[in-house]
Parts: C-alpha cells; sequence; structure tokens
C-alpha cells in the first residue's frame, strides 16, 4: 500500500519536476553565457595620422569586444591571443568563437578620416564548427554591436572635422570675395592696358607689313646665296679629288727620285775612276808619242805585233781596239735607241770593253818579245818600243780595271730613271768617240808603224802625236763625264729633296680642299636652311600681318570683356560675401555636439517588455513536462490489461474505466504544476486561463496516451508516444525561434497539441501574439474525442476472438 502512495505520488509531482528541471537548465545555460570562450587574434599595425596622433583601432575594437554590459557583466568570456592558438583552440573546442582583426584595420581607418576611401574596415569572425547556433548568433550580434559601436565613434569624429571645417571655408569665401573685389579694380586697370595693346596693335600691324617686304628680299637673297655655296660645294669637290691625285703622284715620284739620287751618286763614283784611268792613259800616249819617234826602228816588228795574232787565236792589237770602239759605238746607238730597259745592257758591253782591253794588255805584253828580236838592228828603236809597250801595257791594263769597275758600278745603278740615262748615255757617247779615236789612233799607229817598217818614221811620230791627242781628249771627255755625272748626283738629291716638299705641300693641299669641301657641305645646308627659313619666315610675316591685325580686333574686344568681366568680378564679389554670411559656423564643443546628434539622429528609449528566462520558458517546460508525465502515468496504471478486457462491461465503460484515475492525477498534477511554476517566478497575465489550459492538455494527453497503449500495445505505443513528443518538440518556439505559422508546417503546429498549447501559454503567460484560446480548447476536444473513440475500438478489436485463438486456448 506504502509502495501505491509513493507511486501515486510521484506521478503527482512529475509533470512538476520535469518542468522545474528544465527551466533550471535552459536559466544555467543562459546566466553561464559569460562563459562561452572567444578568442581576439589582434593582427592590427597601429598607423598614424598627418598630426601625428596614433590610431589604435586593433585595441579599440578589443576594449569595445570586452566591455562590461549595462549589467556589469561580460557577455561572453574573451581571450586575446595569437592567431596559431586561436586556430588551435577553435579547432580543439577551447574557443567557440575566433574575431580576427587584420593588420591594416587601422589603416583603412586613417583612410576614411583623411583619403577620404570608400573602403570600410573589416572584422572576420568564425564560430567553431561544434558550437550550437545560439553561439554563433550571440558572438556574431556582439561582433557587429561593437563594430556598430566604434564606427559611431568614428563617424561622430569624421562629422566633427567636417563641421569644424565648415568655419574655414566660410573664411576662405570671405577671403574669395576680397580677393573678387581685388580682382574687379584690377579689371579698370587691365582695361586701360587693354586700350594700349590695341593701340600698340594697330602699330604693329603697319610694322609687320614693312617686315613681310623684307623677308621677301631676304629669301630671295637666301635662294641666290644657296645656289652659289652649292657650286662652291660642287668645285671644292673636285679640288679635294685633284689634290688627292696629286698627292698620290708625287708620293711616287718622291719614291723614284730618292731612288734616282741613289743611282746617280753610284754612277758619279764609277766615272771618278774612270777619269783617273783615261788621265793615265793620255799620259801613257803623250809618253807613246815621244818614244815612237825615238823607236821608229822596230816599227816594223810592231807593227807585225800590232796587227798579227801573237798565238794564232787571240786577236791583235788593232783588231782589239777595233772591237773596243765596236763596243763602246754599239753601247752608245742601243742607249740611243732603248728606253730605260736598254740600261740593263751596259754591264755586258762595259765587260765586253773590260775583255778587249784585256786583249791589248795581252798583245802589249808581247811586244817586249818582239822588241828584243829587234835589238839587233837598233838598240834604241828597241828599248823605245820597250817603253812604248809597256806604256800601252799598263795604259790597257788600267782601263780594263777602270771598265771592269764601271761595269760593276753600273751593274749596281741598273734601276736609275730616265734621267740618269741621258747623263749615262751622253758619258758613253764620249767614251765611244775617245774609244773610236783609240781604235783609230792604234790604227794610224798601225798604218804609220807599217810606214815605219817602211821607213816613213814621220808618218810613225804623226800618228803616235794622234794617239796622244786622242788620249787626250779621251780625258777631256771622261772629266767632262765625271762633272755630268756629279751634276745629275746633285740634281737628284735636289729633287727628291723638291718632291719631298712638295709632297708635304700636296698633302697639305688634299688636307685642306677636304677640309674646304666639307666646309662648303655644311656652307650649302646652312645656305639651304637659310633659303627655306628665308621663305617660311616671309610667309610666316604675311600671317604675323594678318595675325597683328586680329590681335587689335581682339584687344578691342578684350577691352569690352575686362568692361564685362569688372562687372562680374563685383557680382561675384558680393556673392561670395553672401555666402559668407549665410554658411554656419561651429566652435569645437558645438562641432562635436553637432556631430553626435548626425551619427545618432534619433534617441530611442526603449521600454522592453522582456521577461526573465524563467518567465519565458515556462510554457515550453510545461508542455513538454505534461507529455512526459502523461506518458508515465498511462503505463504505470495499467490501463486495458486483460483481465478488465474480459470483464462484462461495454468497450465505452471499459475504456472510461481504465481512464479516469489517470484523468484525475494527470488533471491534479497539472494544477501543481501551474503553482510550481508561479512560485518559480513565472509570471502571467492571465492565471485563471493559464491553470484551465494547462488542466484541459493534461486530460487529453492522458486520453492520448492511453489511446496509443490500448491501440498499439504497450512497447510500440510508448515507441510512437516518444517519437510524436520528439517531433512536437522541434516544432516548439521554445526550442527554435522563428516558426513559420503558415504553409506545410505551420499547418502541423496548428493541428498538434503541443505546439498549440504552447502558443496559447505563451499569449496567456508572456502577453505575446494571439491567445487562440478557444481554438486550443476546441482542439483539445477533438483530440480527446478521438483517442476515446480510437480506446473503444481498441477495447472491442482484443474481445473478438478467432478459431485459431479458441483452439490455441482448447489446446
Amino acid at each position: 500500500m506504502k509502495r501505491h502512495w509513493m507511486l501515486l505520488t510521484l506521478i503527482l509531482l512529475l509533470p512538476t519536476l520535469l518542468g522545474l528541471t528544465t527551466l533550471l537548465g535552459v536559466n544555467a545555460g543562459t546566466a553561464n553565457a559569460s562563459q562561452i570562450s572567444a578568442a581576439i587574434v589582434n593582427n592590427d599595425e597601429i598607423a598614424t595620422l598627418d598630426d601625428g596622433t596614433q590610431v589604435p583601432g586593433g585595441r579599440q575594437i578589443i576594449a569595445a569586444l570586452t566591455k562590461d554590459d549595462v549589467n556589469g557583466e561580460q557577455s561572453l568570456n574573451w581571450s586575446v591571443v595569437t592567431e596559431e592558438t586561436a586556430a588551435s583552440g577553435l579547432h580543439d573546442g577551447t574557443y567557440d568563437a575566433v574575431v580576427t582583426i587584420p593588420k591594416d584595420f587601422s589603416q583603412s581607418l586613417v583612410d576614411i578620416l583623411v583619403n577620404n576611401s570608400g573602403d570600410v574596415p573589416q572584422l572576420n569572425l568564425e564560430v567553431a564548427d561544434g558550437s550550437s547556433d545560439a553561439f554563433g548568433t550571440l558572438s556574431n550580434a556582439l561582433a557587429h554591436s561593437a563594430a556598430s559601436e566604434f564606427g559611431t565613434t568614428l563617424t561622430v569624429k569624421y562629422l566633427t572635422q567636417s563641421l569644424e571645417a565648415t568655419g574655414t571655408i566660410a573664411d576662405k569665401i570671405g577671403q574669395a570675395a576680397d580677393g573678387a573685389r581685388q580682382v574687379a579694380d584690377g579689371q579698370v586697370s587691365a582695361t586701360n592696358g587693354a586700350r594700349q595693346l590695341a593701340d600698340g596693335t594697330s602699330t604693329l600691324a603697319s610694322g609687320s607689313g614693312q617686315l613681310a617686304d623684307g623677308t621677301r628680299s631676304l629669301a630671295n637673297g637666301a635662294s641666290t646665296l644657296s645656289s652659289g655655296v652649292a657650286q662652291l660645294t660642287s668645285g671644292s669637290s673636285s679640288l679635294a679629288d685633284g689634290a688627292r691625285t696629286l698627292d698620290n703622284g708625287l708620293s711616287a715620284l718622291n719614291d723614284g727620285s730618292t731612288t734616282l739620287a741613289s743611282g746617280a751618286s753610284s754612277l758619279a763614283m764609277g766615272i771618278d775612276s774612270l777619269k783617273s784611268g783615261s788621265t793615265s792613259l793620255s799620259d801613257g800616249a803623250s809618253s807613246l808619242a815621244g818614244a815612237v819617234a825615238k823607236y821608229t826602228g822596230g816599227a816594223a816588228q810592231l807593227y807585225a805585233g800590232m796587227t798579227q795574232s801573237l798565238d794564232g787565236t787571240s786577236p791583235s792589237l788593232q783588231t782589239g781596239a777595233q772591237q773596243v770602239a765596236a763596243g763602246l759605238t754599239q753601247l752608245d746607238q742601243q742607249l740611243g735607241t732603248l728606253d730605260t730597259t736598254a740600261l740593263n745592257a751596259l754591264p755586258g758591253q762595259l765587260s765586253a770593253a773590260s775583255n778587249g782591253a784585256s786583249t791589248i794588255k795581252t798583245n802589249a805584253d808581247a811586244l817586249p818579245a818582239l822588241i828584243s828580236a829587234c835589238q839587233a838592228g837598233s838598240a834604241v828603236a828597241c828599248t823605245g818600243a820597250t817603253q812604248y809597250a809597256q806604256g800601252i801595257s799598263a795604259g790597257a791594263e788600267q782601263l780594263a780595271t777602270q771598265l771592269s769597275q764601271g761595269a760593276t758600278v753600273a751593274q749596281n745603278s741598273v734601276d736609275s730613271t730616265g734621267t740618269q740615262l741621258q747623263a749615262l748615255k751622253a758619258g758613253v757617247s764620249t767614251l765611244s768617240a775617245g774609244a773610236t779615236r783609240v781604235s783609230g789612233g792604234i790604227d794610224t799607229v798601225v798604218a804609220n808603224m807599217g810606214q815605219l817598217a817602211g821607213k816613213n818614221s814621220s808618218d810613225l811620230n804623226s800618228a803616235a802625236s794622234q794617239v796622244a791627242a786622242g788620249a787626250t781628249k779621251l780625258d777631256h771627255g771622261v772629266s767632262q763625264l765625271s762633272t755630268g755625272a756629279h751634276q745629275v748626283a746633285s740634281g737628284s738629291s735636289t729633287l727628291s729633296s723638291s718632291l719631298a716638299q712638295a709632297h708635304s705641300g700636296s698633302s697639305a693641299l688634299s688636307s685642306g680642299a677636304s677640309t674646304l669641301a666639307d666646309g662648303a657641305l655644311e656652307a650649302n645646308s646652312g645656305a639651304s636652311q637659310l633659303s627655306s627659313g628665308a621663305s617660311t619666315l616671309a610667309s610666316k610675316t604675311g600671317e604675323l600681318v594678318s595675325g597683328a591685325q586680329t590681335l587689335n580686333s581682339g584687344a578691342n574686344q578684350l577691352v569690352d570683356g575686362l568692361n564685362q568681366l569688372s562687372d562680374g568680378s563685383t557680382t561675384l564679389a558680393d556673392g561670395l560675401q553672401l555666402a559668407t554670411d549665410q554658411i554656419p559656423t561651429h566652435s569645437k564643443a558645438e562641432a562635436a555636439s553637432s556631430a553626435k546628434a548626425l551619427a545618432t539622429p534619433i534617441d530611442v528609449t526603449s521600454t522592453s517588455g522582456k521577461q526573465d528566462t524563467t518567465t519565458s520558458w515556462s510554457p515550453t517546460a510545461a508542455v513538454l513536462a505534461l507529455w512526459l508525465a502523461t506518458m508515465v502515468g498511462a503505463l504505470a496504471f495499467g490501463a486495458l490489461n486483460s483481465k478488465r478486457v474480459d470483464s462484462a462491461a461495454t468497450p465505452a465503460a471499459l475504456a472510461f474505466n481504465a481512464l479516469w484515475p489517470n484523468l484525475i492525477v494527470s488533471g491534479v498534477s497539472a494544477a501543481i504544476l501551474g503553482g510550481a511554476l508561479r512560485i518559480a517566478g513565472a509570471m502571467t497575465t492571465r492565471p485563471v486561463a493559464t491553470f484551465v489550459i494547462l488542466v484541459v492538455s493534461a486530460l487529453t494527453l492522458a486520453i492520448v496516451q492511453q489511446a496509443l497503449i490500448a491501440a498499439f500495445g504497450q512497447r510500440v505505443g510508448l515507441a510512437i508516444s516518444v517519437v510524436l513528443f520528439a517531433f512536437q518538440a522541434v516544432l516548439l518556439v521554445g526550442i527554435f525561434a522563428g516558426q513559420p505559422t503558415s504553409g506545410f508546417i505551420g499547418g502541423l503546429r496548428g493541428a498538434m497539441i503541443l505546439p498549440a498549447v504552447e502558443g496559447t501559454l505563451r499569449a496567456l503567460v508572456l502577453g505575446v501574439g494571439a491567445t487562440n484560446l478557444g481554438h486550443t480548447v476546441g482542439l483539445l476536444i477533438a483530440w480527446s474525442l478521438l483517442a476515446f473513440i480510437v480506446s473503444i475500438g481498441a477495447v472491442a478489436k482484443r474481445r473478438q476472438t478467432s478459431v485459431s485463438e479458441l483452439r490455441a486456448r482448447l489446446a
């Protein structure tokens, strides 16, 4: 018995316990909202205004977020941490939300205040994935509230600066008005100056006409100058080309004259050696002439020796002399007929002459033997013949040596020029003449020797005299040849020096001619430009005349315009002064006060009907507690067990008999719940209606719970009751605010027991929304009737027994 009373007491108090527990949990959650951990990451860098004022925007946002509310409490548990700590804390659940202040936050504020930037500073809010929507909503609201408050501060500061600036603008406009008056005064002076300008432009137009005539003359003269300079350019180019050609020719001639001087010097040295030999020959010939007169006695033998070969192979003295004369004559002819290349034959011819001289020496060497043979006839004649032979031999040897030396010198001078050849030809001609005379003299000697041999001594003496005369002439010719050779050498040196000077002068001439040509080209370019510029100047001078006339007309118009401008400046000064008088000015205090009024133009005085957490959550807690309590009561009172079903009562009576204990207990427990909520602090505007709804709701829920168990059995009925409880819980406004009132979900909420009762209770307790009391009572009655009919049907169905069941029972 005692156990039954304990169970009954528990069932009666169960709605109250469930309701109060729900309210306690909600109040604890709301009271501990400040324990929600949130992090602040301040990456901001302090910015500086132009006047040096620092703007620590990040710190100010931190202060706005972490400041206490009106009750002196913090809304969230804020922590200022690093970015890495915030990221890890958000991941592991240490923080439910993170507010990140970016690096350029303060600089963005400065850009707004100073640079009129339109970029809005941003704060980044990140909520943990595992946090509830309430946490996210609360964090977001707090962050936006702080940003809004901070933004209002910025707006006030910006408007304060703007309002203070209006006074400055007014001052500046006043200064502009003064300036406009000064401009108006200056316009009068400008008008007078414009009149003077008009007079001056008239004079300019007249003078520019004369200038136009002069520029046309200048253009004609410049054209003529350009033509002359062009001709000078052409002539100077030709001069430069000729000078370069002359310079190249003189350079080659200078090189040739140097070679000529060297060859002429060598030739002069050879001729000097030849002159020494010819002098000895002349002396020998003179001695020979004297000796011939003494040695006519050996003339026959001498004649034989001179006309006959001693050994039968070598030529005689007469023949050798003739060969020398013939060779020299041939050399002279070749020099007269050949050009410069014929000089190459000179060494051979001189060698032939040297050979002839050697032959004479050989024959002369044979004379002593012949003379010795003549000694038997006349000793004096033989002695003279011997001396004569020795003289011829010495002269011939000397001649051969000199001719050989001359051939060597000639071989070294074969590259001499035409001038050397002319001098050489003169010398060779003289030598040829001398050799011819020698040959002739020898012939004469031979003839005389013949006569001498024929006892014609006078002829022999005459021949000897002729030989001496020929040798003298030969010596004289060689002397002339030597003088000519030295003159050639001296002239060649002089020529080489002159040509060197001429070459230097021609180089200077070529360089000067090139410079003249370049200068002429530049002068031609300048003359062309002068001609073009003079033509352009002439054409532009005409434009100048037209422009001066236009300027004169414009100056007259300027006078009229300045008069109008003076009037306009006066009007502007008056208008600016009027604007200055109408622009409001503010002191710093007035600007700050006006800025606050403009930033928050409407001051809202809120009268909030906000209830405490207990009152606002009491309707939701009540309906949840009633559903759970009636479900437990239906299980506790054992509704419609097998003994009752098999009784003789009607199904309706049986259903009511099983229901009424739970109805009484549910009604009483609902009344207790209403009183407990009132005691707990849940205020209500209509307490009687609230109690009525609670009791009627409990009765209806008791009937519904019995119907579920009766229709589906205890286990299945209990499961369906739990599902319906959860389904209706998510439709409650207390759990999920903002439930729809129309559409499919709105229709479900209006047809289901718990959402409908919660809405009515919220209207009765909180005074919000329509009470719909009649609709709710009617809905509860309808659910009660429907559930009771389901219970009667379930009882009637359970009393029906099938044949198989009877067989099972009888067995």
